[in-house]
């Protein structure tokens, strides 16, 4: 039989690591975003430009097809940031609930 083994305190601990992750992606999308506002539109107004940057292909769309797929990496990390460290909580509260009953169930 598997024997599985969970510590509250590391799985908090892995939570602050996730999340530092998610920040961490926040980070560079912010960065991203601001970087590219600066260039402005340097393709230019003329058919060439909106050739590259207009349409289901072109620049504009790609550009916020990765903004909002990294947008959707730092959710999942928070998500997961959340998740392990809701679990930490409920595993030492059932934790202790099961130790109360054992000690009551033994005295």
């Amino acid at each position: 039989m598997t024997t599985v083994k969970v510590d509250p305190e590391q799985l908090r601990r892995a939570a602050v690591k996730t999340g530092e992750v998610r920040d961490r992606i926040g980070d560079v999308i912010t960065t991203l975003q601001s970087a590219l506002a600066g260039r402005g539109q340097p393709w230019g107004d003329d058919s060439l430009g909106h050739q590259f940057a207009d349409g289901e292909k072109g620049y504009l769309t790609a550009k916020q097809n990765m903004i909002t797929g990294a947008g959707q990496f730092e959710k999942t990390f928070d998500s997961y940031s959340s998740g392990q460290s809701q679990s930490a909580d409920k595993i030492e509260t059932t934790e202790h609930g099961t130790a109360a009953v054992y000690v009551t169930f033994n005295e």
